[in-house]
């Protein structure tokens, strides 16, 4: 037997969750914050991107969009992050690319270097 799910409902508490514990990391002075990476020029991505922009903010979160070319390098773009993963005010970082750029740097460390910040909190 299948279950009805109200995803709605599922993700307004969620959020919800995420905006009181951003709201108890602020009142500790801690200022969550999100790059959000976009090398692709495909109009979807810019308006997925924009979206999660839109959603970090209104829990709460600085958002900062770093939009790139299609057709960048993989090593400009390992500068960007290692650049970004630097920054100990951003929390995580989104990376969204129609290619993944692996002719510079490994899988693992792009994904080493993405999910890094996502448990400094």
């Amino acid at each position: 037997m299948a279950t009805i799910i109200n995803g709605k409902k599922i993700a307004g508490d969620f959020c919800k969750s995420i905006g009181e514990k951003v709201e108890k990391l602020k009142a500790r002075g801690i200022f969550p914050c999100i790059a959000l990476v976009n090398a692709s020029s495909d109009p979807a991505s810019e308006i997925y991107v924009l979206k999660k922009s839109k959603l970090a903010e209104s829990l709460g979160i600085k958002s900062t969009i770093h939009k790139l070319e299609d057709n960048i390098s993989g090593n400009e773009i390992a500068d960007l992050i290692m650049n970004l993963n630097e920054d100990n005010t951003l929390f995580t970082l989104f990376f969204c690319s129609r290619h993944w750029p692996t002719d510079s740097i490994s899988e693992s460390l792009w994904i080493s270097l993405i999910l890094k910040k996502m448990w400094m909190a």
